[in-house]
C-alpha cells in the first residue's frame, strides 16, 4: 500500500519540490536514501521503505554521534547543514523522521555517506536478500539495493542497480574524493561523466570519480542490471 507522507522542506528554486511515498517493508528498518537521486518534471522524489518504527531513533543517534565526535554545537552544525537548529535538536531527540532532503543536507554537509544514518550495529554480516534496502527513483524505472550499507570503518557501499528500457537516471556528486565502480552484469548501460559517454556492455567495469554528476542511461529495450561499488575517502 501506498502511502503519500508530508514534506518538511522545500528545494530552493521555483515550481521545485520534494515528496516521498511509503513503499513497502523490509525487515525492521524504514529506508530511504538519496545518494542516488534522479529529477524530473521540476521534482526531486525518492521512494522510501517504511517500518512505522525506530528509524527516527537510530537516525539521531547517529546524528549526535558525529556532531559529538567532530565537537561541533547544534549551532555549528545548522551553519555545516543548512538545516535549522530546531529541526536538528529534533532529529537528535528521535522525535521527528527527517525528510529526505534533510537527511541528505545533513549528510552532504557532514561529508559522510546517506546510508550511515540508517546502519544497525548489531546486524550480522549475511544479509539476506529481503533485508537489503530497495529505493526507486524516477516512477520506478530506476532501482537500486543497497547490499551492503557502510558501517563505522568501512570505505564502501555496495549496491545492485536496475534500470529499465529507454530510462535515464541523473545522479547527484557524492562528497568530494568519492569513487564509484559500475560492472554491467545484464543488458548496456551508458554512462555519462564530465561530458563523456562511455558505453558498457555486460561484464563491462567503469571507474570514475563520483563526486562529479553522472547519469545512467539504457537506451535499449531489454532492462539493465549492474552492480555499483562506491568509495569513500579513509577520512
Amino acid at each position: 500500500m501506498c502511502v503519500a507522507l508530508p514534506t518538511d522542506e522545500r528545494l530552493a528554486g521555483a515550481g521545485a519540490t520534494q515528496s516521498r511515498r511509503v513503499v513497502g517493508v523490509i525487515g525492521e528498518q524504514s529506508v530511504w536514501d538519496t545518494t542516488h537521486r534522479v529529477r524530473y518534471d521540476n521534482q526531486w522524489e525518492a521512494d522510501i521503505v517504511d517500518d512505522g518504527g525506530h528509524i527516527a531513533e537510530r537516525v539521531g543517534r547517529a546524528l549526535r554521534m558525529l556532531r559529538e565526535r567532530r565537537r561541533l554545537s547544534l549551532d555549528q552544525v545548522a551553519q555545516l547543514t543548512a538545516v535549522s537548529k530546531p529541526m536538528l535538536g529534533q532529529i537528535e531527540r528521535g522525535i521527528t523522521n527527517p525528510s529526505v532532503l534533510t537527511l541528505w543536507k545533513i549528510a552532504h554537509g557532514f561529508g559522510v555517506p546517506f546510508s550511515m544514518f540508517l546502519d544497525d550495529p548489531s546486524a550480522l554480516d549475511l544479509v539476506r536478500r529481503d533485508d537489503q534496502p530497495l529505493v526507486t527513483d524516477d516512477e520506478g524505472r530506476y532501482r537500486i539495493r543497497t547490499a551492503w550499507i557502510r558501517r563505522p570503518g568501512d570505505r564502501f557501499e555496495w549496491h545492485l542497480m536496475e534500470l529499465e528500457p529507454k530510462s535515464t537516471h541523473l545522479a547527484e556528486p557524492h562528497a568530494v574524493g568519492v569513487e564509484e565502480w559500475v560492472l554491467v552484469i545484464e543488458g548496456g548501460l551508458t554512462i555519462r561523466t564530465r561530458d563523456v559517454e562511455h558505453r558498457l556492455r555486460e561484464g563491462d567495469l567503469l571507474h570514475f570519480a563520483g563526486d562529479f554528476p553522472h547519469t545512467y542511461a539504457n537506451p535499449s529495450t531489454d532492462r539493465v542490471r549492474a552492480h555499483i561499488l562506491i568509495m569513500y575517502r579513509n577520512d
